[in-house]
């Protein structure tokens, strides 16, 4: 869009606001509803929205709108090509057409004069990726899911073959690294090795600390998370051996978390040998909702260091081994990834969510827990396949260009859930009244960059 078109609709947007308010008797009549607009797009794919003004109706004003103005930009905030249609025979409505080019938001600024009303509203353009992972079905169900090289489900205190179970711990915690297996219950911990056909065992360590809240593992290294306390086991190729405990919890501030409170104590984040531990809320000291603070490896285990706990606001709804996910309630509700670094917890990405709706649970001791973002829209057709709601995004934090970054898999997933390696969900037949027909699994393919290829 040329300035000179952006300043006209700028000066439309501050006529608009300026004008009257209809004179009484004024009987308030919705004619044209919420915008109908489609929140999400897919990257390459022609995208036609409708706009719908909004009017009352007075019994000495019917004006009716006479044009229509759109100006559209794009991620990096820069504009971006849009083609509008008014037609004076249906002036209630109009019509936008695009084609985004990048992942992200768009945000649209769009005025019916001289009545009509203004709507300012974001739009999200996903990768379709759907084509880059084959799907499988599971027999089973997991709010817990990890797969080794070998082939290996781990799927919430089980270990699955096949649909066959291999090993189960009914007070265990599983973590998958390759084709390494570590297993965590209160008593003890155990390392197994997926050989393609069986596990074998190759080291057992006892402990004292009780359940594990949150927790890191390698093929080499787990780092445990407990109510009281953190510690580090390893592995020297002939059995494990650990580095000693260190106190976290702490010892002042709004005392242990109420009996049967959901999710974990603490979450666990490391840059190098600098260790992250987020407090619950309930836990944090900070007059904001939550705190980070640093840890780093001293003579084999971690030791809290001078510097001071990183204070944040908004919900955790998702965590990695590199930072957060929160979502916030600020004059909208936006999602943050927030990156844990040397110096502590540093915000790098907002994406604003709009209608989306974000679905992410926080099961305790799970690795990584990555938020899903969810709409029951209808995509237009896809040249591969016919898209079917709910749709279900993955939110990728880009470290190059300090980006949040949309990939779409799958539709007509229920209750879905994601890792860094695999998203699954509840799948239904689509027929009236379908009945569900197991666990859909996939892949996650390699993270994208901000040009839409993968990431070295």
């Amino acid at each position: 869009m040329s300035p000179g078109r952006a300043l006209s609709l700028l000066g439309a947007l501050a006529l608009l606001a300026s004008l009257p308010a209809c004179p009484t008797p004024c009987v308030s009549g919705d004619l044209g509803g919420r915008a109908n607009l489609q929140e999400l797009v897919l990257v390459g794919v022609p995208a036609k929205l409708a706009l719908h003004a909004v009017l009352s109706e007075c019994e000495s004003d019917k004006t009716l709108p006479s044009s229509l103005a759109v100006e559209l930009s794009g991620p990096d905030n820069l504009p971006v090509e849009v083609q509008s249609t008014f037609n004076p025979a249906s002036p209630t409505v109009g019509f936008l057409q695009f084609t985004p080019m990048q992942t992200g938001r768009y945000h649209l600024f769009a005025a019916f004069d001289p009545v009509g009303g203004l709507l300012q509203t974001d739009i999200h353009a996903a990768q379709n990726r759907s084509t880059e992972t084959a799907p499988q079905t599971l027999p089973f169900g997991c709010d817990s899911l990890e797969r080794t090289l070998h082939g290996a489900w781990a799927c919430d205190s089980s270990v699955m073959r096949d649909g066959t179970a291999l090993l189960q711990f009914p007070e265990g915690r599983l973590a998958v690294a390759g084709n390494v297996v570590w297993m965590m219950d209160p008593r003890q911990i155990q390392r197994y090795v997926d050989t393609g056909t069986d596990l074998e065992l190759t080291g057992t360590w006892p402990h004292t600390e009780g359940a594990v809240e949150s927790l890191l593992a390698t093929a080499e290294e787990l780092v445990t998370l407990h109510a009281q306390t953190v510690q580090r086991i390893t592995f020297d190729g002939t059995g494990l051996t650990s580095g000693g405990t260190t106190r976290w919890a702490p010892t002042t501030g709004p005392g242990p978390l109420p009996p049967g409170l959901g999710g974990p104590k603490g979450l666990l984040m490391r840059a190098g040998d600098t260790l992250g531990i987020t407090l619950s809320p309930l836990l944090s000291s900070s007059s904001f909702s939550n705190e980070a603070c640093p840890y780093t490896l001293v003579k084999g285990r971690f030791e809290r260091t001078a510097s001071a706990c990183s204070a944040f606001n908004g919900n955790v709804v998702g965590f990695e081994p590199g930072g957060l996910w929160v979502e916030e309630f600020l004059s909208s509700r936006v999602l943050t990834f927030h990156e844990w670094t040397g110096a502590g917890l540093v915000p790098r990405a907002t994406l604003s969510l709009s209608e989306v709706q974000t679905t992410s649970l926080l099961p305790t001791g799970q690795p990584t827990v990555l938020p899903v973002l969810t709409s029951n829209q209808s995509f237009p057709a896809d040249t591969s396949r016919t898209l079917r709601p709910p749709h279900v995004l993955m939110p990728v934090y880009d470290p190059l260009q300090r980006r949040i970054l949309l990939e779409y898999l799958d539709s007509g997933l229920i209750d879905a859930r994601a890792s860094t390696t695999l998203m699954w969900g509840r799948s239904l037949t689509i027929t009236p009244g379908g009945t569900p027909t197991g666990l859909r699994v996939l892949s996650r393919p390699p993270a994208l960059s901000s040009h839409g290829v993968p990431n070295p």
